[in-house]
């Protein structure tokens, strides 16, 4: 039983290394990790218990074998512990680490480098829409924008394996993907919106068991009309594909009426209060003889029909569409509501968190007209009942025109020609995905790792079909693929921290190089002049000048 000062402290100090050793361990293996403080806290009350299970020793001299071993502590093993941090780059989350098999650390792995691909290509084609729609996020929001995809993608998960995801992703979100920002916008320079590609508006720009068994990866959540201000991105780059809903206030009714000339009365009702309609099918049962049942129903005539409430304020509704609509026709004549020719009604709706949709109906004929004025009532309404053509059920694609719609039998003929059409470019459609494929495919060598130490030599035989941003965007991905692969080659123990760093150094001398040979070939073409075009009047000399020049330019 050791007695002395020295040989107590050497007694405790073993013991607390092992501890220490054990935590900072289990903490690399299961992601649980306490921040600086909490540390710190943690170490004190270790001391403290060690300290407590001394009786060998008087209490002054307890008291210095305690402070011996705190100051221990505080230089020795905090430094093992941000070693740690900077050895297996993690958030902290300030739970206590766990312990864990290998079998589950061999599949929480595998499960969080799907994550991470996920993560980078959802990196990549916000990057890559922002390039076509000139709307750039800022750096900052970027970051918490895949930090809130991150928290989608490992939704489903066990909870210690999304603890171990968040950890170890979240910070490299914060490294790696912060550098494919950086890479994409010196390679594209561009200013910063602040806000994001499928924004409706753009911001200023400033600026411990073995543990459960994990599933496999949920699949990939994504919503193509999520819009955000950006003073929510942090928040709803989360919760954003939740508010998808509309209220009444967040819809506007705008009545299209086609005209026999070709023109269109186009006009916003903001004093429609209520909208209904319904679809009646008269279907008729099928019977035979011995049987009470129907053997089933046939189709007969569709009536589609509805309701409108309008508020009355100072004047009716209608009074400016009649007025235009006798302007057109030329005559002064006095005439009702209900005579006015069919017309189609959208009901636009965008709410606070940028999301749309549309809900049109075609054909629109009015039918029964009131109206009540009463002291009973605060306000007055006009009501009707209206049959309608067709209609297009509320749907998050607002892209479709009025003019779509074919079974329009009883609406004036329109005279395509006389109207304006204006260009719709939408994201995602199906002409520009089939091209982003095409495209794809031709890069698709380009775009994936390489081995740092070998040269690549395999980019120019397709800088003749692929547009300049294509080829820059895809050598960016292959940059990224090549310091994922290191770094997880690193984070299994397959390479140490010196080779790391050197591969890191190498892919980013490669891919620098190849930028560098794009940007040549492509300043090159925009500048070559066409020798090809020889004009009938250039003399024999002048002709073998222009095709000497014409070859020297294609061999630099």
């Amino acid at each position: 039983m050791p007695t002395t000062i020295n040989d107590v402290y050497k007694d405790k100090q073993k013991v607390l290394n092992g501890i220490v050793y054990d935590h900072i361990k289990n903490s690399q293996r299961s992601g649980n990790t306490l921040d600086s403080d909490h540390f710190d806290t943690y170490l004190t009350n270790l001391v403290n218990e060690l300290s407590e299970s001394i009786y060998s020793l008087s209490a002054n001299d307890t008291n210095v074998v305690a402070n011996m071993l705190y100051n221990h502590a505080n230089v020795k093993l905090k430094e093992q512990y941000k070693e740690s941090l900077k050895e297996y780059p993690r958030t902290p989350n300030n739970k206590e680490p766990k312990v864990v098999t290998d079998a589950w650390l061999k599949d929480a792995r595998k499960i969080s480098d799907q994550v991470r691909k996920e993560m980078r290509d959802k990196a990549n084609s916000v990057l890559k829409q922002s390039i076509m729609t000139n709307h750039t996020p800022r750096r900052d929001q970027f970051i918490y924008y895949l930090k809130g995809q991150l928290t989608e993608a490992v939704e489903g998960q066990a909870e210690d394996v999304q603890d171990y995801i968040n950890a170890f992703t979240t910070k490299w979100i914060e490294k790696s993907a912060g550098e494919i920002y950086d890479n994409n916008i010196k390679a594209h320079p561009r200013d910063i919106t602040g806000d994001f590609p499928w924004s409706r508006k753009t911001g200023t720009g400033k600026s411990p068991s073995g543990g459960s068994t994990p599933s496999t990866v949920s699949g990939e959540k994504t919503s193509n009309t999520t819009s955000m201000d950006t003073s929510f991105q942090g928040a709803m780059s989360v919760y954003g594909n939740t508010y998808t809903s509309f209220s009444g206030h967040d819809m506007v009714c705008t009545i299209d009426m086609p005209m026999p000339d070709g023109s269109n009365i186009i006009k916003v009702i903001g004093a429609l209060q209520t909208l209904t309609y319904s679809i009646h099918d008269e279907k008729f049962p099928i019977r035979c003889v011995g049987d009470m049942n129907a053997k089933g129903y046939v189709f007969g005539p569709r009536t589609i029909a509805g309701t409108l409430i309008f508020s009355v304020f100072d004047k009716h509704w209608a009074l400016k569409i009649m007025d235009e609509y006798l302007a057109n026709k030329g005559v002064s004549a006095h005439f009702l509501a209900d005579e006015l020719p069919p017309f189609n009604i959208t009901i636009s709706c965008a709410n606070e968190y940028g999301h749309d949709a549309r809900l049109a109906l075609y054909g629109i004929t009015l039918v029964n007209e009131g109206q009540v004025m009463s002291i009973h009532d605060v306000y007055t309404e006009n009501t009707y009942d209206f049959f309608a053509l067709d209609v297009d059920y509320l749907s998050d694609v607002t892209t479709k025109s009025a003019s779509s719609v074919k079974n329009k039998k009883n609406l004036p003929e329109i005279d395509d020609s006389k109207k304006a059409k204006p260009k719709v470019i939408v994201l995602g459609d199906a002409t520009a995905e089939k091209e982003r494929q095409r495209i794809d495919g031709l890069v698709k060598d380009v775009g994936s790792s390489t081995d740092p130490d070998k040269p690549v030599n395999r980019d120019s035989k397709y800088y003749v079909n692929t547009p300049k941003e294509i080829m820059y965007s895809e050598i960016e991905d292959s940059k990224n693929k090549t310091d994922d692969e290191i770094l997880n080659k690193y984070n299994k123990g397959a390479i140490n921290e010196q080779e790391f760093h050197r591969l890191r150094k190498k892919n980013q001398e490669n891919f620098e190089k190849r930028m560098k040979d794009a940007e040549h070939w492509y300043s090159n073409q925009e500048k070559a002049p066409d020798y090809n075009k020889v004009s009938p009047d250039d003399s024999e000399a002048v002709r073998k000048a222009k095709e000497a020049a014409q070859a020297k330019s294609e061999k630099g």
